[in-house]
């Protein structure tokens, strides 16, 4: 049986190179990644996104990523070990349930779904560095130039888990 493979796309396209995550999976979504592969784009809806993740073996996430000694632009990935994710607890939980959606991020969600038993087998984080994160829309130059190999990326963390399946 194929495993299923989340590739959760995060950003705020109202707020320039951060909506990057939205623009990778409105490129992600016309193109045929097979019937294992969901693409979403969360925006800044966390919420949804703990609720979906708990369905998925795999889950790439793509944002934007604070790197203090990254110049805009660069790509890093990240696999986020499961034993480097905090549990919540329930005074946590609590709080991050009073908050609006669009402000739990992903370290939260994790956190959450670590605290249910839930993660997925293999969870990876493709981010790019922003420059402008500012009001407005579209990206930056530095972003721009390197939107594509963002979308390769994916591509090939998409066949290396394929690859890799249990």
């Amino acid at each position: 049986m194929a495993k299923k493979i989340l590739v959760a796309c995060c950003g705020n396209r109202l707020m320039r190179d951060d909506g990057v995550g939205s623009f990778i999976a409105e490129r992600l979504l016309r193109m045929n990644l097979g019937d294992d592969v969901t693409v979403i784009d969360y925006g800044i809806a966390g919420f949804k996104l703990f609720n979906d993740i708990v369905d998925y073996d795999y889950v790439i996430f793509v944002d934007t990523v604070d790197t203090a000694d990254s110049k805009p632009g660069t790509i890093v990935r990240f696999k986020i070990d499961p034993q480097d994710i905090s549990v919540a607890n329930s005074e946590d939980s609590q709080k991050l349930f009073q908050l609006s959606f669009h402000e739990i991020d992903i370290e939260s969600v994790l956190s959450l779904c670590k605290a249910i038993g839930e993660l997925p087998k293999k969870i990876i984080l493709l981010g790019i560095v922003p420059k402008d994160i500012s009001p407005g829309i579209g990206l930056s130059k530095e972003l721009a130039l390197r939107f594509m190999d963002l979308v390769n990326l994916v591509i090939k963390e998409i066949k290396n888990l394929r690859d890799k399946a249990d």
